[in-house]
Order: C-alpha cells, then sequence, then structure tokens
C-alpha cells in the first residue's frame, strides 16, 4: 500500500494508502497475459490446416484413420486459450476492484485533508475508520477470487461471473460454449472490448455481431431502469434476438421500450396463440374465434413489434416504395392507425369468425383473413379487400380457412383461388402485398369510414385510381 498522493500539502497526518500497484499497471499485465492467446489460436489453425492437406492426399483407409486424429491436440489448444483469455479477465476484474478501493481511499482522504488542524484530521480518520475497513476487506474478497479463478479457470462459474462483470471479451458467449450458456447470463458492465470502442465502432460490430447486440441490448434495458428481474426468455427475448438479427442499433430498441413501455410481459397475449412462420421466419398468429377486441388489437400490435421488420425492403428490388425503418414513431403511427381503425377490432374480426372466417395478425401491424360464408365474400373482391385494419383474401367457402391461411403464411406468397375453386398460390410476395394493403389501412384511418369509402366510390365512378396508386401498384401486383 502506498499513501495517498493528490490534493496537496493539506493532509496533516498520515492518511490511508492506496493499494501499491496501479490498476493500470495490473491491466497492462491482463494484456500480457492474454498475448500468447493469438499465437496459440494461429497454431491451432495452422495444424487444422495442416491436417486437411495431409488427409486430402491420402485415401481409403489411411484417409479414415486420419479423420479426426488432430482433435485431441485442437481440444487442448482450446482449453489453453479459454484457461489464457480467463486468466487475463480474472486481473482485469481485480484491477477494477483496486480502482474502486484507491477511489474510496483517495474520498475518505480529502474528507480528512478537509478539516483545518492536525487534531481535527485524526479524529476525521479515527470516525473514518470504519469505511476503510470495509474498503480493505472488499479488496481482500477480490483478490481471493481472483486467486480462484486463477487457479481454476475453466469453472463455469468463475466463466460466468467473469463475463456478467465484463472482463472477458464480447466473443465470450462463442469461446465458452462448450463449457457454459454465456447467452443466459446477464452483463453488469459492456465487455471491455467494447467499451474501448468508439460509439461508431460499437454500432457497426454490433450489426455484424448479433449474439453480442442481444447481451448489449439487454444489458442498456437494465442500465436505464426499462428491464429488471433475471434474463428475459420468450418472446421478449425473441423480439431482442429479432432485432439483433435484422441489424436494429440498440438505441431504437431503448427508445421503444422507453416510449411505448415494452416489457416482457406485454407479449403474453400472443403466448397461447398459435404461431405461424413464412419462409424468412417472420412470426404470424392465428387468432382464436373467441378473442377479445382488446386483445386482438394488442395482439396485432405486438406482432409488427415482435418481428422488428417487415423485410419489405428486401421483398423486391422493383418495390414502389424505400422501406420504412423499425422505430418507436413508427409502432406509434401503427397505434394511431390501429386507434382510428378501431370499429375493425371492436366488430369486424367477430363478424369475420361469426360468418365461418379465421383471421391472422401480421408483421406489418394489421390483420389478413379469408373464409367465410355467401355474405362475407360479398366483402373481399378481386385479389383481395382491405376493410380498415383487416385485410381479406378474396378466398371464401372452404372448408378449413384455418390451414389455407397457414399454407398462406408458409409459402411467403400472395395466394388467390381459380374459377374451380381451388386455391393457389402466385409470384407476388407477401411482404410486398402485405405492404400494399397496410397502406390502405392508412388511407382508412386517414379518410375515416365515410371518407374512404365516398372517396373510393367516387374514382369507380370517374375511372379515377389514387387509392390503389397511393398503395402501389407493382406491390398490389396491377403491374
Amino acid at each position: 500500500m502506498r499513501p495517498d498522493d493528490g490534493g496537496g500539502s493539506s493532509l496533516l497526518i498520515d492518511g490511508f494508502l492506496r493499494h501499491d500497484v496501479a490498476p493500470s499497471t495490473l491491466n497492462d499485465q491482463a494484456d500480457a497475459v492474454l498475448a500468447p492467446a493469438g499465437d496459440v489460436e494461429n497454431f491451432n489453425a495452422d495444424l487444422t490446416s495442416q491436417h486437411n492437406t495431409a488427409k486430402d492426399g491420402v485415401a481409403g483407409v489411411l484417409a479414415d484413420a486420419m479423420s479426426g486424429a488432430d482433435t485431441a491436440t485442437k481440444n487442448k489448444a482450446r482449453a489453453l486459450v479459454q484457461g489464457i483469455v480467463v486468466a487475463a479477465g480474472a486481473i482485469r476484474l481485480f484491477a477494477t476492484a483496486v480502482q474502486t478501493f484507491n477511489e474510496t481511499i483517495d474520498s475518505l482522504n480529502g474528507q480528512i485533508r478537509a478539516e483545518p488542524t492536525k487534531e481535527d484530521q485524526q479524529a476525521k480518520k479515527s470516525a473514518l475508520a470504519y469505511q476503510h475497513a470495509y474498503a480493505v476487506q472488499a479488496l481482500e474478497s477480490a483478490a481471493r477470487t481472483a486467486k480462484q479463478q486463477l487457479s481454476d479457470p475453466l469453472d463455469p462459474d468463475h466463466i460466468k461471473a467473469l463475463y456478467a462483470a465484463g472482463a472477458l471479451p464480447s466473443i465470450a458467449a462463442g469461446m465458452y460454449s462448450n463449457l457454459v450458456d454465456l447467452t443466459r447470463v446477464p452483463l453488469r458492465v459492456m465487455p471491455y472490448d467494447l467499451a474501448a470502442m468508439t460509439a461508431d465502432q460499437r454500432r457497426q460490430y454490433l450489426k455484424d455481431n448479433p449474439v453480442v447486440a442481444v447481451s448489449i441490448m439487454e444489458l442498456t434495458l437494465r442500465d436505464e431502469g426499462l428491464l429488471t428481474g433475471p434474463s428475459p426468455d420468450g418472446y421478449y427475448r425473441e423480439w431482442l434476438e429479432n432485432a439483433a438479427r435484422r441489424g436494429v442499433d440498440v438505441e431504437t430498441i431503448v427508445e421503444i421500450a422507453d416510449k411505448h413501455e415494452i416489457r416482457p410481459d406485454d407479449f403474453e397475449v400472443l403466448d397461447d396463440l398459435e404461431r405461424i412462420k413464412d419462409p424468412d421466419e417472420k412470426s404470424f398468429f392465428l387468432l382464436p374465434e373467441d378473442i377479445s377486441s382488446d386483445d386482438a388489437r394488442l395482439a396485432t400490435l405486438m406482432t409488427y413489434i415482435l418481428n422488428a421488420g417487415t423485410d419489405y425492403g428486401s421483398a423486391s428490388p422493383d418495390n414502389d416504395f424505400p422501406e420504412t425503418p423499425y422505430s418507436a414513431d413508427e409502432i406509434q403511427r401503427i397505434i394511431d392507425r390501429q386507434g382510428d381503425n378501431d370499429w375493425s377490432y371492436d366488430q369486424d374480426i367477430d363478424f369475420v369468425h361469426s360468418n365461418d372466417g379465421r383471421v391472422v395478425t401480421t408483421p406489418n401491424g394489421m390483420v389478413m383473413g379469408l373464409g367465410g360464408n355467401w355474405l362475407q365474400d360479398i366483402y373481399s373482391q378481386k385479389g383481395g379487400t382491405t376493410w380498415g385494419d383487416i385485410f381479406m383474401l378474396n378466398i371464401d367457402d372452404v372448408d378449413d380457412p384455418a390451414q389455407v391461411l397457414r399454407d398462406a403464411v408458409e409459402s411467403g406468397r400472395a395466394t388467390y383461388v381459380d374459377d374451380d375453386g381451388n386455391v393457389y398460390q402466385g409470384q407476388l410476395d407477401m411482404d410486398r402485398l402485405l405492404h400494399h394493403e397496410e397502406r390502405h389501412s392508412q388511407q382508412w384511418a386517414d379518410e375515416g369510414y365515410a371518407g374512404f369509402l365516398s372517396s373510393y366510390l367516387w374514382e369507380q365512378a370517374t375511372g379515377g385510381n389514387h387509392t390503389e396508386e397511393d398503395a402501389g401498384l407493382k406491390d398490389g401486383g396491377y403491374r
């Protein structure tokens, strides 16, 4: 230990002592310990390359005998690298403990220094002795923990503790996947390698490494007070995973969670619903026939939030519009649209169900349905018709409308019925069609029920086509 050396000459007595070794020196030692890991990894890569080259040069029984011959050596090399990284992490974490200890000592000595006389300083030091004792105990505990981690570096509990403390690199989840699942370990501190990056570097790194991005999203949500409790699972975690996979940045997720108060229990409305996935792994949900209007509205909104994107932008190079980014503002637009088209949820979903049709929520934040009797058929024309927030495919009088919906979603294509009543999939990408129909939903919201009907009927009478043009003629399959 060495005395506090800051604050000038006003310390008239011996203050409390800082740790002898500076945190920066310990971090330098951690880097020195870590350096050989790269050499071992290069050796492992060379070994694999040379073994494969040798094996490719032989055939038959000899090739079979050589298969996997390098595995034991590679496993030992992997364990060595893992141990080296843990050792460096243990030293790095102890350096953090030393930093905290030294800051505490500086604070205590600052309080002593503030006293005007030697006697007053001595009295203040005595009064602060218990705080100093706690600080020493914490540092000694950190030293014992570091010793244990260095003694058994591949202990899963040691790996989890170091990862949570940010003392292991951000890629640790993949590095130690054979020993422990770190994807479910909440971070308390950002991994040291990410913390050293600039904001732009970190943003790009997280886009390139979605598994790491999920952990940083969770850490940031916790830091902002937007997530508490154990590491989330279920649809909340899937939401973060979808967002990370799509390259949605951490700031956007935090803004969404904050502005719209998104919490894990908000996704519970989806728990008991049947999920159907399209070819891009986006989720649609089949609504039960007895679902309430409020739950139908919430399930529709949460389907959009969960998917974290619609894939419209990648559906075709010939789209009518650029894709609208996933954002808190876009979610608010959908919420507002749902409010303007509330009759779709309060009346029309029940109308579809009571007339033998079925509906699913979509990644676009609207509802898609089909089936039904002669009465339901009146409300769906041509390739399909949107009423408020509900897009009804022009497919009626089928034996199992739910199954036809499943087939339509899983195909990822617009679905039609021919003159003989046979259902078939066309060439138009479903993502484009739903984008087109969602723009119709917004038209209903903007113009109101009576206003939309009036303007649409006037177009039909006068030969205008603004409604379809505004929704995108190519996306709607008109061109």
